[in-house]
């Protein structure tokens, strides 16, 4: 493997059919609830702008902070550029997710103290750079020690 590697990350159907149906499963759970019109009104309304938003931001990609590209460099730090074309430098928080279908990177900035979180699915990425991905991820997010140590 090379570095930097640079990875473009597309619009996941996968992340869009997700959310859709998370926000529809919240939605629907609004009609047995005893609250009043107005009340369930609003929150559908709530859900409603939280599916467009999430859908716009993480599956679609085409908000303004949606992050769409990642350079992985070879001291374990990437580089993050989003929609806007704005770069920043960043590293992989321990609490980062990966799974069989899908990785959670939890990104740490300097100038945020804000973890900003990135959803990649398999289609979100060619099939050798999801590969790499998840190798730089095995070979260079640090494993937690355990706080104490136990003497049997």
């Amino acid at each position: 493997m090379q570095f930097p590697l640079r990875l473009v990350l597309l619009p996941s159907k996968y992340l869009l059919a997700l959310l859709l149906l998370l926000h529809i499963a919240a939605f629907t759970c609004l009609f047995p609830l005893q609250a009043s019109v107005w009340l369930k009104f609003v929150t559908a309304s709530l859900l409603v702008l939280s599916a467009v938003v999430s859908i716009r931001h993480y599956a679609n990609l085409s908000s303004p902070h949606s992050v769409c590209e990642l350079l992985l460099l070879a001291d374990g730090s990437l580089e993050v550029v989003d929609r806007a074309g704005t770069r920043s430098v960043a590293s992989i928080a321990g609490e980062s997710t990966m799974l069989a279908g899908m990785v959670v990177l939890l990104l740490k900035r300097p100038e945020s103290r804000r973890l900003k979180s990135v959803v990649i699915f398999p289609d979100a990425l060619t099939v050798e750079e999801h590969r790499a991905l998840c190798a730089w991820l095995r070979w260079k997010i640090p494993i937690d020690k355990p706080k104490t140590k136990i003497n049997l």
